[in-house]
């Protein structure tokens, strides 16, 4: 039988997007996501966001997003605010990982142009009816 010796890994590794910002026109919103055809994003209640304790937290008066050790906030006045996310998992990304080291090169361009289209929502100059914005990108190890 034959066995190794050092450092044996069943990890896969995948690229993720997060984002989240509270909504202040709902309307607005819509409408931005509908013209721009952005698919993905979710607009849910604190309330109801809170119900899915694998994903998001809150803490002061923050609702925080979480993926791979990284998250993202934004301020909420009551459980009935509204919010706006946007939470994407890649597949086996492994070509951006220096063998077992875990450095990876990853940027926007090494996702497609929806998810690209969805992470800018977040940084929008014009009012598009969010405030409170925070988003962000990378790679992670998931085993």
């Amino acid at each position: 039988m034959k066995k190794r010796l050092g450092f044996v890994s069943n990890s896969s590794s995948s690229s993720f997007i997060i984002g989240i910002a509270r909504v202040k026109d709902e309307n607005k919103l819509k409408k931005y996501i509908k013209s721009n055809k952005i698919n993905g994003v979710n607009i849910d209640t604190v309330k109801n966001l809170m119900k899915k304790t694998w994903d998001f937290r809150i803490k002061n008066n923050k609702i925080y997003l979480e993926s791979f050790m990284n998250d993202v906030n934004t301020e909420f006045y009551s459980k009935y605010d509204l919010i706006v996310y946007y939470d994407v998992t890649g597949g086996d990304d492994s070509d951006f990982w220096d063998g077992d080291y875990y450095d990876y090169d990853i940027d926007l361009n090494f996702f497609n142009s929806d998810e690209i289209a969805s992470f800018n929502l977040f940084f929008q100059k014009e009012d598009i009816g969010i405030e409170d914005a925070d988003a962000t990108y990378g790679a992670g190890r998931n085993g």
